[in-house]
């Protein structure tokens, strides 16, 4: 099934609005659990996080905005919170005057932790670490930065111990290498870098085991095609067994992974060239020692994905995106069992640029996924937060 979203009108300068749009078919009921909404402006804005929280939920992602003094071409960080059936609570401007990303959120008691990357006066960056209370408002802010380096982070979660996890990339020139920070309040424990400054590796997400041991994945690059890579340590970041799933120069990317019901594992990512027509979703299942038991690609187009999560009834569901021409993608909502076989399949979009980042199951059965959209046929996007139900159907 696919829903198209309308070509939504636009007058005036920025108007932080929750829009709600859908061209196809009737606006849903307010009290069914599903909705179809929208955040942002004309300029560029694009979600990358979702939690939810007991009284609604919170994304957060970046925007860039008009000021009162001329064009701002710098990234700002914005989060939104609203209530179970998406309508906004609050919504949150972060500026330090330079570029700034977030790309992670985790729920922590009362709080609202997110890291991510800022620039800074000298036109390095670095990853942060940013608490916020549950009205959006800055408790605090630590910064993580390397003489020489960008550092960035893309993921952060909070241990069985209390201790902080934030994993991201460190790199210099054209050079990535992964990178884990262990740390509390008051100091860091350790930090731990995979790979070297003659390849390009990236790290996308952090697992805690039940036994304490880290389990992080993300996509390595040396000798011109990329691969999956899985790292396993201890709690102290030392490593136990590392894998470089190679395809013979076939580039295969690593952007979730997630711990299923039975001890095993699930990746997913893209295999092919990104942006080709040979680029397809790929999922695959590793068990506990990192070996492979099953593979796929269950869609026929190109096509990449960014999120997998074990649903509670058996099976995964995934965010991503789907090609439909040139340069145009529609948000990809995918159920699928737990052989990596399709169940239903959903898209979401118009005429441009549009993609799924994060997909979880709600507390109450349903499905939400979280991404960006073009409204405005002009390459900007908007916040895009969608809420299924069960069969994934956002309409009666």
């Amino acid at each position: 099934m696919k829903v198209t979203f309308w070509k939504c009108c636009w007058s005036g300068i920025l108007f932080s609005l929750l829009l709600s749009c859908n061209k196809n078919e009737p606006k849903p009921a307010k009290d069914n659990g599903r909705f179809i909404k929208f955040f942002g402006s004309a300029k560029n804005s694009r979600a990358y996080a979702l939690e939810e929280l007991p009284d609604g939920f919170v994304l957060c992602g970046y925007t860039i905005q008009d000021s009162p003094g001329g064009i701002k071409t710098d990234k700002d960080i914005r989060i939104v919170k609203t209530d179970k059936i998406g309508n906004r609570i609050w919504e949150k401007i972060l500026d330090s005057g330079y570029d700034e990303v977030a790309n992670s959120l985790k729920v922590v008691g009362s709080s609202i932790v997110i890291t991510g990357s800022q620039k800074d006066s000298t036109g390095r960056y670095h990853a942060f670490f940013m608490e916020l209370n549950s009205n959006g408002e800055v408790l605090g802010q630590r910064n993580f930065s390397t003489t020489g380096f960008d550092v960035e982070g893309f993921y952060i979660t909070q241990l069985s111990d209390g201790d902080y996890l934030l994993g991201g990339v460190k790199s210099k020139s054209d050079s990535k290498k992964m990178t884990l920070i262990r740390f509390t309040s008051d100091s860091i424990k350790w930090e731990q870098n995979v790979g070297n400054l003659e390849s390009e590796d990236q790290l996308s997400r952090v697992i805690e085991l039940s036994n304490t041991d880290l389990l992080w994945t993300g996509t390595t690059q040396s000798g011109g095609s990329k691969n999956c890579k899985v790292v396993l340590t201890d709690r102290n970041g030392n490593q136990k067994w590392a894998y470089d799933y190679d395809l013979n120069s076939i580039d295969e990317t690593s952007r979730y992974i997630a711990p299923t019901s039975d001890g095993s594992f699930v990746i997913i990512g893209s295999r092919g060239l990104e942006g080709s027509t040979n680029e397809r979703l790929y999922i695959a299942k590793i068990n506990s020692n990192g070996l492979k038991t099953w593979e796929t690609l269950p869609i026929s187009v190109q096509s990449g994905g960014y999120s997998i999560q074990a649903a509670r009834d058996g099976g995964y569901i995934v965010a991503g995106y789907k090609f439909k021409s040139t340069g145009n993608t529609d948000i990809l909502l995918l159920r699928i069992n737990d052989e990596g076989q399709i169940i239903w399949e959903k898209t979401f979009g118009g005429s441009r640029f549009d993609q799924g980042r994060v997909a979880m199951e709600c507390s109450d059965g349903y499905f939400a996924i979280a991404g960006y959209a073009d409204l405005f046929d002009n390459q900007n996007n908007v916040f895009a937060f969608i809420k299924v139900d069960a069969s994934g159907n956002v309409n009666e």
